[in-house]
């Protein structure tokens, strides 16, 4: 997949998932989305930081960025349990 494709397909994803919480809740629906979103980045920030010590880390690719911004917390935490299980 082309970067090209591939930022429109995240793009869209995020117009989707903000129309999706403005249809559900207003404004605060969108407040938590987005704070979930940089909940997840920041999660993976920190993670990617203390692997030096921890020995664990989550190689930033597509697919970690994504999950990260979509599932926030509970993503990363679910990419660490199955970085450290395999």
């Amino acid at each position: 997949m082309s970067d090209g494709v591939f930022i429109a397909v995240v793009c869209g994803a995020l117009a989707a998932t903000l129309i999706l919480a403005k249809l559900s809740g207003g404004k605060k629906s969108i407040r938590k989305a987005l704070l979930s979103i940089g909940a997840g980045f920041a999660a993976l920030c920190a993670v990617e930081l203390a692997s030096v010590f921890t020995g664990i880390a989550i190689p930033v690719s597509r697919l970690s960025l994504c999950v990260s911004g979509f599932l926030g917390l509970p993503g990363v935490t679910a990419m660490l349990i199955l970085q450290a299980a395999l």
